[in-house]
């Protein structure tokens, strides 16, 4: 049997090398460990970053919808601020609620278009009274009983109206409340 001891003192190059070269297969291990690891951690590493890009263009998305959904809420309360004021809605703001009225069908859910026609349907109600309070010739349109009921019927209007607020806040709430994570 062959027994080989390496010492500096028997063969001082070959021990050097033989340590150089153990140093060198440990460094090789370890590279080849490390190479193995890299693809793995960088996979994780664009995943994470893929899935924060994700969250933030779904969170600009709801911000762009906040903004266009606020302004329809905004322009909802001034309808009511020209009705309470005026006690009808005056053109400029009746073709705002037109314009909005259809920019929610693609904004929001049914509730809300659903809401808005019969804040529309209201408005040509009360817009109808008023005409017919200060022209003549648009009240020869209307029957006996319609004029009659009039007084009444704005009545209930602008009592409707003026439960708006409320029930804006309360439709709108859930479209424009953000939830912080």
């Amino acid at each position: 049997m062959f027994y080989c001891h390496f010492d500096r003192t028997l063969n001082p190059s070959f021990s050097e090398w033989f340590r150089g070269a153990e140093k060198s297969l440990k460094f090789m291990c370890l590279i080849q460990i490390l190479s193995g690891l890299l693809t793995p951690i960088i996979a994780i590493v664009v995943a994470y970053i893929a899935y924060r890009q994700y969250k933030n263009d779904k969170d600009k998305l709801r911000f762009d919808l906040f903004e266009k959904r606020m302004d329809i809420y905004k322009s909802l309360n001034e309808c009511l601020i020209n009705i309470f004021i005026k006690g009808f809605l005056e053109s400029k703001y009746t073709y705002t609620l037109y314009h909005i009225s259809d920019q929610s069908y693609f904004l929001f859910d049914k509730d809300i278009d659903k809401y808005l026609k019969e804040f529309r349907n209201n408005i040509d109600e009360l817009n109808d009274i008023h005409k017919m309070e200060i022209d003549r010739d648009y009240k020869d349109l209307f029957t006996k009983s319609q004029i009659e009921s009039v007084p009444h019927r704005r009545r209930e209007i602008t009592e409707w109206f003026h439960k708006q607020p409320k029930v804006i806040k309360e439709l709108f709430s859930q479209y424009l409340r953000f939830k912080i994570k």
